[in-house]
């Protein structure tokens, strides 16, 4: 897993006299739950660039990819990322997130995942105290159905190249 903090707010919250804490935003990357991680130079621009942007901190989730780990592998690392978070002893976390205000954030397969672990979040409300999912945000999230689509069935056999 990765942290993302923005340093500037962390220099503008270390001087108030408030200092308030940040909310949490737990990421997860796309890539259709076979592809790329957590450490692929654009979701850590995409995370660096978020912290810096919203006053935020963000763990980007490294999950299972398939088709080693099927799903529900992904889904299950994510609600297991929620307990390593609320259990984490790592100062980042404990000094600069306000666990009350989490949100589970993916792009395309990670909106899948991010929604999937929403879900699975909302059952277990009180295991993940005092972490509080807040909401969700779905980038472009990818979801399929069981019966393939009139253009699925269409474009199947189409091979391209790069």
């Amino acid at each position: 897993m990765g942290t993302y903090i923005s340093t500037r707010e962390l220099l503008d919250r270390s001087s108030s006299p408030n200092n308030n804490k940040l909310p949490l935003v737990v990421y997860f990357h796309g890539g259709g739950f076979i592809l790329l991680s957590t450490n692929m130079g654009i979701f850590h621009t995409s995370c660096c660039n978020l912290a810096n942007t919203v006053p935020v901190v963000v763990v980007s989730v490294e999950y299972h990819l398939a088709p080693e780990h099927r799903l529900p592998a992904a889904y299950e690392d994510g609600v297991e990322a929620l307990h390593w978070i609320k259990m984490s002893e790592e100062e980042w976390l404990r000094e600069y997130v306000d666990f009350s205000n989490c949100f589970l954030m993916g792009s395309s397969a990670g909106g899948n995942i991010a929604y999937h672990v929403g879900l699975r979040a909302a059952g277990v409300v009180q295991e993940l105290q005092p972490l509080k999912i807040k909401g969700l945000v779905l980038h472009q999230p990818f979801f399929g159905g069981k019966q393939r689509s009139a253009s699925e069935l269409r474009f199947m056999n189409v091979v391209t190249s790069d």
